[in-house]
């Protein structure tokens, strides 16, 4: 049985080298390293940060991005129709 924790504000270090020894902010290159940064980002984002925190989470929020960039599809344009019906579905 795979057991998970789940980070906590609180529980992070205040500084950059803390951070570091937790999570060492690398290109990420599968799922697993995907989903161990946002796991971090998640615990940092909507807090009063100290510097440290913020550069780290600045960078980790960056290397998500990029992996995300690169691995997920981007959506199918919607055509202008198609818009306005959804918008209003009584025209349908």
């Amino acid at each position: 049985m795979k057991t998970t924790t789940t980070l906590k504000f609180s529980s992070l270090p205040k500084t950059y080298n803390g951070l570091v020894a937790l999570k060492v902010p690398r290109p990420i290159h599968d799922r697993t390293a995907y989903d161990n940064a946002v796991e971090i980002v998640h615990a940092l984002a909507d807090f009063k940060l100290n510097r440290d925190q913020e550069d780290y989470l600045e960078l980790m929020a960056k290397l998500v991005e990029d992996y995300e960039r690169a691995t997920l599809a981007e959506p199918a344009p919607v055509s202008s129709i198609d818009t306005v019906k959804f918008l209003w579905p009584t025209m349908a």
